[in-house]
This record gives C-alpha cells, structure tokens and sequence, in this order.
C-alpha cells in the first residue's frame, strides 16, 4: 500500500525513503485526534454488516457436514453437535495424521543419532589420525625443515 493512501498520522511516522529519516511531520502524541480516528474507521476499518439467516446454521446441525445431523452425538465439553458417521471418521482421520507425524518425528530422531555417530566416528577418526601423525614427527614441521 503506498503511503498516499495511509492517514496523516500513520504517515507522519514513516521514515523519508531519501534522507532515511522520520517524516518531516513526526508528531509525538501518544492517542488519536478524533479526525485521525474517523480516517482510520473509514480506511482501515472493518465495515459492519448484520448477520442474514443464511449466516447460521439450523438447530441439531452438523459442525463438520453442516447438514442437519443423522444420528446426532454431541461433545461433552463444548456442546458442540456431529452426525455419528461424521466425527468417527474425523477422529480417524486425525488419529491417523497424529501417528504419521509421531513415525515422522521418530524417522527425524534416528537420522539425528546416524548424523551424530558418523560426526562422533569422523572426529574419533581424525584425532587418532592426528595423533599418529604427531607421533611419527609428522606433524609440527614446517617444510623447511625448522
């Protein structure tokens, strides 16, 4: 959104793209005038409309299908109402994302540990490798000898 289109407060308190500053009009009160305020309501308010009929569904309806529910259950702790055959199939599906990402989550943890070994035996590697080296007079020497 360019800053035309912004209310004189908000873009008082944007900086100058060329000078890299705040605005020349930066004003410093910690509330809204109530011009500023009726801008905002018209530019970045939400317009309110009422709900029609349309908006809500009927009583003993179905939250998942939102069609009138068939052999009805009802949630305990929220009072929300499902058709049977719709919230069993919900809980499967859920239960069966839950155990793929417990499989995923799993499959991560083992790479984690093949990583950590191979880093761990790499280091192990090196060292003793460091360590013959410096044994045999290897290591240390500059090339001229010193």
């Amino acid at each position: 959104m360019s800053h035309s289109t912004l209310p004189p407060r908000i873009n008082d308190l944007t900086q100058d793209p060329l000078t890299n500053s705040p605005g020349k009009r930066n004003t410093s009160l910690a509330f809204f005038t109530a011009h500023e305020r009726n801008q905002l309501k018209s530019h970045w308010g939400s317009q309110s409309t009422r709900l029609s009929r349309d908006s809500f569904l009927p009583f003993a309806s179905c939250a998942l299908c939102l069609q009138p529910s068939r052999s009805p259950v009802a949630c305990a702790s929220h009072g929300d109402i499902f058709c049977r055959e719709c919230i069993v199939s919900n809980l499967l599906a859920q239960r069966g994302a839950i155990k793929r990402a417990e499989k995923d989550e799993e499959r991560r943890k083992r790479e984690n540990e093949v990583e950590e070994n191979e880093k761990a035996e790499e280091e192990r590697v090196r060292s003793v490798r460091d360590f013959e080296k410096t044994m045999m007079g290897l290591e240390g020497r500059t090339p001229n000898g010193k």
